[in-house]
């Protein structure tokens, strides 16, 4: 998954998804909390501050059901998020317009939404959003009464000095979250998840498609010859060899899928909402696309093992890795650098014919 301008690589993707869908539940608490404060208020602003509340619930809605089947989700949710922040100012602004100078107090409620920020992106799009939000404290305040700005300056001081204060403690402590969650489910090599990501993904996964009904697909990638490439080009040669391969695989999946390497050249991709039709032609784009040109000056080809559960039947793990493995073991006996699928399911208790040990996870041995 390649980088764009509020994303830098594909892992920091994956983690602003993941962070998005733990605050759905607590964005909706902030919402009601803001429309409690804002019912409270009605006696003295009416009514109005509460059209725009409902506008952003709205558009967070519509941005939960599609960012995550984008190629690069971080933009809509980028933009609902300033659409929060303008929301906020545009409800302060009509509490000013209908109370008086004393409602500029709300301003402070630009920062609710910094840590949102600071959590899902870093960079440029931390110092775009706190400029956004400080220049909303401005143009709301100079905007409404100048005047009283201009005799009360803490006015707009104060709600500013939150802001930035809150900026800052954010971006120090999830710069730390991150190191440490980065250490601990990346591999440093490809920059993809490693297996001990794997678990909570599987999970997560599982739940939503139990939901939803929807089939989950697996693909297992293995780098064909591996070992002869190791052995001819030296094993730095290897690892730039390895490397390359994934960011090819990588650009064929959604913010939504997940790819782990597993193994040494091994790499397992899931990918929910997806049925085997359709795995299968994404498990072939990347053959082609990683046998198209050479990767770091040498001719690599990979084969894939691809399976898909069916619409409606719980996703089970183990199962469908060691269907797609069985699969990736039959592309290897018909000549490699293809995709193939596995159609006939296999019983539970099947053993597995590559002899390839599966990774563990959803509480798998």
């Amino acid at each position: 998954m390649e980088s764009s301008w509020l994303i830098r690589d594909g892992a920091a993707r994956e983690r602003m998804v993941d962070m998005d869908r733990r605050l759905r539940p607590v964005r909706l608490r902030v919402f009601a909390i803001l429309g409690v404060g804002l019912l409270i208020s009605v006696p003295w602003v009416g009514w109005w501050t509460l059209l725009p509340l409902a506008m952003a619930t709205i558009s967070f809605r519509l941005v939960d059901g599609s960012s995550s089947d984008m190629r690069r989700p971080e933009y809509a949710l980028f933009a609902a998020w300033v659409l929060s922040e303008v929301v906020i100012g545009a409800s302060v602004a009509i509490a000013v317009e209908a109370g008086g100078p004393g409602q500029m107090v709300s301003l402070s409620w630009l920062a609710i939404p910094i840590p949102t920020l600071v959590c899902r992106f870093s960079g440029r799009a931390v110092f775009a959003g706190v400029s956004l939000a400080l220049g909303l404290v401005l143009a709301v305040g100079m905007g409404s009464d100048p005047s009283a700005v201009t005799e009360n300056p803490p006015l707009v001081f104060s709600p500013a000095a939150v802001i930035l204060c809150i900026a800052v403690f954010s971006v120090e402590l999830m710069r730390s979250d991150r190191e440490h969650r980065t250490r601990a489910l990346v591999d440093p090599l490809t920059g993809v998840l490693n297996r001990h990501a794997l678990p909570q993904r599987v999970e997560e996964i599982s739940q939503r498609a139990a939901i939803s009904a929807s089939p989950v697909g697996v693909i297992v990638v293995d780098i064909d010859d591996f070992k002869q490439i190791n052995q001819l080009h030296g094993h730095q040669a290897a690892d730039r060899v390895l490397r390359g391969v994934v960011k090819r695989i990588a650009e064929h999946v959604r913010a939504s899928d997940a790819i782990h390497r597993v193994g040494g050249d091994e790499i397992l991709v899931l990918l929910p909402g997806t049925d085997l039709m359709e795995v299968q032609k994404i498990g072939a784009a990347m053959c082609q696309a990683v046998s198209s040109a050479p990767c770091e000056g040498v001719d690599v080809t990979i084969s894939c093992g691809t399976s898909a559960t069916t619409p409606g039947v719980p996703f089970d793990f183990q199962l469908q890795f060691d269907e797609a493995d069985a699969a990736l073991f039959s592309a290897k006996a018909h000549g490699r650098n293809c995709a193939e699928s596995f159609s006939t399911p296999l019983p539970p208790a099947a053993r597995r014919e590559s002899g390839h040990a599966a990774p563990a996870a959803g509480g798998h041995p």
